[in-house]
């Protein structure tokens, strides 16, 4: 005896060629709902490195009705606006308008607005009015040096991680500080809770630019290639209302006019700033710190490739200056300048005299003629018709053929008047 199963099976598979289409349609829906999320989850700014288990603000303990009532603030307008996701992943909003209740009588004011959450989790409002221009005098009981207070105004960003203690829990947290460029407002977010990307559209950000990020540093004239093509240069930097790198307003250009500038600036000059900020990483120190945690001058053993002595090295950290003798100039030729730490530079400065005798008679040093000439470009009359550079020590010809060369060249320049 046989069964016959073949209507039993064509059915079946008719039914599974009419689900197989769905599915496929499903999956792909799921498949792109989930990298979107990944995605999110990537880029979003409190999704620092190593930080697990990020809860964002739970929306449930907010009383909207005593937010609107005191402040006259409504969730569907923050919700509109997008501000209220910025809320509540602990960020601000833009700038609205608020409407605080004193004394029975209401008061339009515009401020950015944020939430806080206190020990208990209970949450509030926390209004950012805007300022005039903040006191740049301390923050936190942290005191703002001249290079500090100049890195705030040009770039609003403080350009180095300090540490800043919690007065709560007297915690010493190392920390980013900026001002809010809309409410001139000084904030700070601790240096753990920022992330550094390894990649900004099409571009890479090196291990050392990384570094110089993660120390507050600037990273000037970056060349930054967007996903869409598009091609411009402009200046890294951490700031705290980004919770991580910005691009600094006022930096940005197009790649031929960022070349064009280059050009004109001192090249030596950026080549050595590169260096001591690299210098300054690899050494665990921090750009313009070059003092102790005591605020002591820290030791260094070297100046323009030239090694200090064990004496130059005791003086320079007693705060004397240090003579130079075998510097060496563009030229090629050996110069002599002075080292000493500046207080109000807060770091080493070079001199072209003698800054310990700058109340006394200072002497003329014997190598401030042959910088100006030979690395500065600048011109002495009693030498300016030489063809040679000037050596260590020389202020005018130094024989009989360079005085013809210096006594021709005064003929030809005289000319004819009209």
């Amino acid at each position: 005896h046989k069964v016959d199963t073949s209507d039993y099976e064509r059915k079946v598979q008719e039914e599974q060629a009419a689900e197989k289409p769905e599915q496929k349609q499903e999956e792909p829906k799921k498949q792109e709902e989930m990298e979107q999320k990944n995605e999110q989850n990537q880029e979003s700014p409190q999704q620092t490195q190593g930080n697990r288990g990020y809860q964002p603000i739970d929306e449930s303990k907010i009383n909207w009705q005593e937010l609107e009532e005191k402040w006259g603030v409504k969730r569907d307008d923050l919700e509109k606006s997008g501000d209220l996701t910025k809320m509540l992943n602990y960020g601000k909003s833009d700038l609205v308008r608020v409407s605080p209740n004193f004394g029975g009588e209401a008061f339009e004011l515009d401020a950015r607005l944020s939430f806080k959450k206190d020990g208990e989790g209970n949450i509030s409002l926390v209004p950012h009015f805007i300022r005039k221009e903040q006191k740049l005098d301390e923050y936190k009981e942290h005191k703002f040096s001249d290079e500090d207070r100049k890195n705030l105004r040009e770039t609003g960003n403080l350009g180095r991680v300090v540490d800043i203690v919690d007065r709560e829990t007297g915690e010493i947290i190392p920390s980013f500080i900026s001002i809010d460029r809309k409410t001139n407002e000084i904030t700070d977010i601790p240096a753990n809770k920022v992330r550094i990307p390894e990649r900004i559209g099409k571009t890479e950000i090196t291990k050392q630019e990384q570094d110089m990020l993660r120390a507050g540093l600037p990273v000037r004239d970056k060349l930054i290639e967007r996903n869409d093509g598009r091609k411009f240069v402009t200046t890294l930097q951490v700031n705290v209302e980004q919770r991580g790198v910005e691009f600094v307003p006022g930096t940005g250009r197009s790649p031929r006019a960022a070349q064009t500038q280059e050009t004109k600036n001192n090249p030596a000059q950026r080549q050595a700033q590169d260096a001591e900020n690299a210098a300054a990483i690899q050494n665990g120190q921090r750009r313009n710190s070059w003092t102790n945690a005591d605020g002591s001058i820290r030791p260094i053993s070297k100046w323009s490739g030239v090694e200090f002595t064990e004496q130059q090295k005791a003086d320079y950290v007693a705060g004397k200056a240090v003579k130079l003798e075998n510097v060496t100039d563009k030229q090629g030729f050996h110069a002599t300048m002075y080292i000493r730490f500046n207080p109000e530079k807060g770091r080493p400065y070079r001199y072209d005299t003698d800054p310990d005798n700058s109340q006394k008679v200072a002497p003329s040093n014997e190598s401030r003629t042959q910088v100006a000439v030979n690395s500065e470009g600048k011109t002495n009359e009693a030498t300016k018709n030489l063809k040679e550079p000037l050596r260590k020590g020389q202020t005018a010809p130094k024989d009989t053929a360079q005085q013809q060369q210096q006594e021709n060249g005064k003929k030809r320049n005289k000319g004819m008047r009209m």
